[in-house]
């Protein structure tokens, strides 16, 4: 999402529940301090609709006409008359064709998807690990909607509410939902293939053959599944790897979150994670620690 679709999702969350901290918004929207301290200032001092609490706590104080001005609802779109002779009288003019409508009406296309078995998938996980699966499922997904330009309007557990058509419009919406949707199946069906295949491989003693036409049923074109499959032969574990990796970054960046809190800068992070290069991860763990506890320190 841009800078303002952003901060409309922001506002709409601070006029529902008057009081949000910046950590709240800081996690939900995955914003540094430098994109935060932006917002601040839109909704603070350039609209101000709402004030600062003790450098935590975004307060609301917009009246309802102010918000309707900030954050526009969703088009309404009329009841259609039964047959066009009960339209209009005679003599009178379309709104559409003898001036402006009071309100915009605008075609909007809605996309909802969510885990498969996730239910089942929950009693099976430890939360922490169930919330992993979730929240790699969703940045996956978030990845391919921003490709098609659709705005996720919420979060939804497991799943996710798009629009397509609201706030930025194309003639081809309905198209890019649908292209959308297949695309986010694609991109799960091929990070799923990659797990399956190197455990297949070097768990079961799958051939090569039977490897490759995994990867091809998760629409992988035939000469990258070959690469691929050669790939994970000679790097036992590699796709697996990969996934425990992510998982534990993100675990490490939680933890720095909330102990740095208002301290904690995304960027600073990524930057001491890429300066340690390759390491085990509790290697990585253990550098990650004592670089934050000397900062503290040095603070």
């Amino acid at each position: 999402m841009d800078f303002y679709a952003v901060l409309e999702r922001v506002l709409e969350i601070l006029q529902q529940h008057k009081r949000v901290t910046y950590r709240a918004l800081q996690r939900q929207f995955d914003l540094d301090e430098a994109y935060l301290e932006d917002l601040k200032a839109e909704i603070i001092e350039a609209r101000q609709l709402a004030v600062d609490e003790g450098g935590r706590v975004l307060v609301w104080t917009g009246a309802a006409s102010s918000t309707a001005a900030s954050v526009p609802p969703l088009p309404q779109v009329a009841p259609q008359p039964s047959t066009p002779e009960d339209s209009l009288p005679h003599n009178a003019t379309s709104p559409t064709l003898g001036g402006a409508s009071e309100a915009e009406r605008r075609q909007l296309t809605v996309l909802f998807g969510d885990l498969v078995d996730s239910t089942a998938l929950a009693r099976q996980l430890d939360p922490e690990d169930y919330r992993e699966v979730v929240r790699a499922y969703q940045a996956t997904c978030a990845a391919v909607i921003q490709r098609f330009d659709g705005t996720i309007a919420q979060y939804l557990g497991d799943g996710l509410l798009v629009y397509f058509g609201y706030p930025q419009a194309h003639e081809d919406d309905a198209q890019r939902a649908v292209r959308a949707g297949l695309g986010m199946l694609d991109a799960q069906a091929h990070r799923a293939a990659r797990l399956i295949v190197d455990t297949g491989i070097h768990a079961f003693g799958w051939s090569r053959d039977r490897a490759v036409t995994e990867l091809e049923e998760a629409a992988v074109p035939h000469v990258d599944a070959e690469i691929e499959t050669d790939r994970y032969i000679t790097l036992p574990g590699q796709a697996l790897a990969y996934k425990i990796g992510q998982f534990e970054i993100e675990r490490l960046r939680t933890e720095a979150t909330e102990r740095e809190g208002a301290a904690f800068s995304l960027p600073a992070f990524h930057d001491r994670l890429l300066a340690l290069g390759s390491l085990p991860l509790r290697a990585l763990r253990r550098e990650l620690d004592d670089v934050s506890g000397s900062d503290q320190v040095t603070a």
